[in-house]
């Protein structure tokens, strides 16, 4: 009997022969609602008895993580010191020159603008904050397994 073992349980059935106790392959279809294809790939994965372990596969270091942290961080400071210089610029031109409901129009649009401006800002720090976090995690656990090898 060819591939007993390797037959999903929902494709076996049960026979007996005298006082023994068989399980064979279900050669007939059952009912329409079983493709031709019912026994692909995915369906014997969803069967199989085996497990797979796979590895990370982790093609970084604790440096290009704390450089990229830098660079995120500095972005945020750039991104800090344009804010300044606009706000600055609109605040001249909306206090002085320009009045009216146009200008109070314009205001409430770049207020809306200048506070999305800031969550991008505090978000690209918490980003950089985060990396170097795990820039240090990453390099205590790579000298916590060294130091495992090492004796």
């Amino acid at each position: 009997m060819r591939g007993m073992g390797t037959s999903p349980p929902c494709c076996r059935r049960r026979a007996t022969l005298g006082s023994t106790q068989l399980e064979m392959p279900d050669r007939r279809r059952r009912g329409t609602s079983r493709s031709p294809a019912h026994h692909d790939r995915r369906v014997l994965r969803r069967h199989s008895n085996t497990r797979r372990i796979v590895m990370a596969d982790i093609k970084v270091t604790s440096e290009s993580l704390a450089g990229v942290a830098s660079q995120l961080s500095s972005g945020s400071q750039s991104i800090e010191s344009q804010l300044q210089n606009l706000k600055g610029l609109v605040d001249g031109l909306v206090g002085g020159d320009w009045s009216g409901t146009a200008s109070q129009s314009f205001n409430e649009l770049y207020s809306q603008w200048d506070q999305s401006a800031l969550q991008l800002k505090e978000s690209l720090q918490g980003i950089s904050e985060l990396l170097n976090q795990a820039s240090l995690t990453y390099e205590d656990s790579e000298q916590s397994i060294s130091g495992l090898f090492r004796g």
